[in-house]
């Protein structure tokens, strides 16, 4: 699993592009405005997913620490932090799935990307 801390600092740059994205509409033309409120909406989709990954990952940390103390061995403690992340594993994947595809996609549609 990622670190919750990583994933939640790419998720606030990811949640700051779409916001980015947004604020620079002001001098934009009509037409133009939906790609770019359609691709931010799809960075701060991108962003919750993120979060939701790092807050999974913080909850199989913080079950792991109530359970492991000084009278565990190393096996077995890294046994517990095994059955934590196996606990998660499954809505962990799917948050980080989905999170990458968004990300693609967001990055795809940045305006004026793809266009020569």
């Amino acid at each position: 699993m990622l670190p919750p801390s990583l994933l939640n600092f790419v998720s606030g740059l990811a949640a700051g592009a779409g916001i980015n994205l947004l604020t620079g509409l002001s001098g934009m033309p009509n037409p133009s405005r939906v790609p770019t409120i359609t691709d931010s909406v799809i960075w701060v989709v991108d962003a919750a997913f993120m979060a939701h990954a790092a807050h999974l990952a913080e909850g199989a940390d913080r079950a792991a620490s109530l359970v492991i103390d000084n009278t565990l061995t190393q096996d077995e403690r890294s046994a517990v932090i095994d059955d934590e992340a196996f606990r998660v594993r499954w809505p962990y994947r799917v948050s980080i799935a989905l999170s990458g595809l968004f990300l693609l996609a967001a990055v795809l549609l940045i305006p004026g990307l793809l266009r020569s």
